[in-house]
């Protein structure tokens, strides 16, 4: 699956602990606080690069952020490029598509 919704839990240099669970490939965006009472959840850790490419939602319409933007308790599905196969996932790209802002 390239897909991990959840809750990010760390934010350190260059990577982003998340806590969730994998989702299906096709990018179905579900509430965060469904994904998250999954039995099978667990901290992945994300490594962000310089071209990681993220966005979030808002009233005005798409952002872009950079990785200094990620903040502990926002809720977030992670989409690779490439699929998450293990704890630690080094991508080129991720796109982060925010569900939740706090």
């Amino acid at each position: 699956s390239n897909l991990l919704t959840g809750e990010i839990k760390e934010v350190n240099a260059g990577s982003i602990v998340v806590a969730g669970i994998l989702r299906p490939t096709s990018f179905n965006p579900v509430p965060a606080s469904i994904a998250l009472i999954s039995p099978t959840e667990k901290n992945y850790t994300i490594s962000v690069s310089d071209n990681t490419e993220i966005v979030t939602t808002n009233q005005t319409g798409p952002q872009r952020l950079t990785s200094n933007d990620l903040k502990i308790g926002a809720f977030v599905t992670v989409y690779a490029d490439t699929p998450i196969t293990s704890d630690t996932l080094s991508a080129a790209l991720i796109s982060i598509y925010s569900l939740a802002a706090i």
